[in-house]
């Protein structure tokens, strides 16, 4: 019979179905599972952050609150509007109430056998380090984003900036200190050995879906945006969706300006979610008929507005970092959902591992026009045909009680310390 583990995840964006504007993520999911087979598991995270928004009441201190058989620790941490130093800030508080109550953790929720410490960023890194050295426990550091390769590449900071140069300190004491190094990156092995890692140290495990969480209710008849999607696929409109954030990553002005210019060939665009660019996006193409801006939906009703889009697109703008993998919620939900993926050309992601998509040359706007047309053209049998692969590939490879008994097949290994 295999140990019970007592893990520790530190998760400062970790959400659940109650708490958090963005409900439940990868740790939630993951700690359910482990729970489910028989592990105790603790999700430390922050009561605030940006994505999550405000996830706990808390003032001052922590509290613990058992969820679907998971500890989850808030830490309190301090509210912040902007994407300024009050976020900098935010995270260095986070790291600082780790310290302040490691021993109040330790009472209450016992030794750990395993930390996981998931950097969204790397603050927390050396504090879960010394608690898992102080324990003899395993430490696993979960990479979802390259630092600072992220801010250098996307949003143009200096590489030689202090902050940048501190990340990158950072980043090569992950890779020598930990005992595994998980990535939700696919192509990024290499990257990591570069920067210290030992190979055998490596480990990718995506993010993926969560199929418990795929239910219907009625709400979506009532709702007025999905009979508008209803009347349109009525009329023959070939409809492209997108479901999500409406930032400077998710390259949105292109599809727009796409479809604004086959406006005469029965070809729609619904773009349901929220972000800093939907104004801009919203002054510039709301004049155009063939192009509908929705407010965000509950996940329900989100699936249910899925399933009617001919295909899905995703969106990234052609910067290098991305050639290390691309692991977005939004791609695992339209592969599930039978939604062929239209997408730029990236190596080794699951819509081309899988066949489920429909590809263009990324920054094209005329690539990306002729596979518009070329998806339009082809035999609704062969879209539909796309959409299966996808889902069977989700079904095969990434949904969570998989990708949690691999990440636990991890955490059993013998022991793979730093030296």
């Amino acid at each position: 019979m295999k140990k019970k583990l007592n893990i520790w995840y530190f998760h400062p964006y970790a959400c659940t179905p109650s708490s958090g504007k963005k409900k439940p993520n990868r740790s939630y999911y993951l700690s359910v599972e482990w729970a489910r087979l028989g592990h105790r598991v603790s999700v430390i995270t922050s009561s605030y952050e940006h994505i999550g928004g405000k996830k706990s009441e808390i003032h001052e201190n922590y509290c613990i609150e058992k969820i679907d058989d998971v500890d989850f620790v808030w830490l309190f941490t301090p509210d912040y509007d902007e994407n300024n130093w009050r976020r900098i800030f935010n995270m260095w508080f986070y790291a600082r109430q780790i310290k302040k109550y490691k021993n109040c953790l330790l009472g209450e929720l016992g030794v750990p056998d395993v930390i996981i410490c998931s950097v969204q960023h790397p603050f927390h890194f050396n504090i879960c380090k010394k608690i898992a050295q102080s324990n003899n426990a395993l430490l696993i550091t979960e990479v979802r984003d390259l630092w600072p390769l992220s801010l250098v590449q996307l949003l143009g900071v200096n590489k030689f900036h202090p902050f940048c140069i501190w990340l990158s300190i950072i980043e090569k004491t992950i890779c020598k200190k930990s005992a595994y190094l998980v990535s939700l990156l696919g192509n990024s092995k290499e990257y990591f050995i570069s920067k210290g890692l030992m190979e055998n140290k490596f480990f990718c495990i995506s993010n993926g879906y969560v199929e418990s969480l795929d239910f219907y209710n009625d709400d979506y008849k009532n709702d007025i945006d999905y009979q508008e999607l209803f009347r349109l696929k009525n009329e023959g409109k070939f409809v492209i969706g997108y479901t999500g954030a409406h930032g400077q990553p998710n390259h949105l002005k292109i599809i727009c300006e796409a479809v604004a210019r086959l406006i005469k060939i029965d070809v729609v665009l619904f773009l349901i979610g929220d972000g800093n660019l939907k104004p801009v996006l919203v002054e510039q193409y709301s004049k155009y008929k063939n192009i509908f801006f929705v407010d965000p939906k509950n996940k329900s009703v989100m699936r249910m507005f899925q399933r009617k889009f001919d295909v899905a697109y995703m969106g990234l703008h052609h910067v290098d970092i991305y050639k290390y993998g691309i692991s977005f919620n939004k791609m695992y939900e339209y592969m599930y959902n039978e939604v062929p993926v239209l997408t730029g050309i990236f190596p080794k992601t699951p819509v081309s591992e899988s066949r489920g998509g429909v590809f263009f040359e990324n920054e094209s706007l005329d690539s990306l026009i002729q596979a518009i047309k070329f998806s339009r053209e082809l035999p609704k049998d062969e879209l539909v045909a796309i959409g299966k692969r996808g889902r069977n590939s989700i079904i095969d490879c990434y949904l969570y009680p998989k990708l949690a008994e691999r990440y636990l097949e991890v955490m059993m290994k013998p022991r793979c310390d730093a030296i």
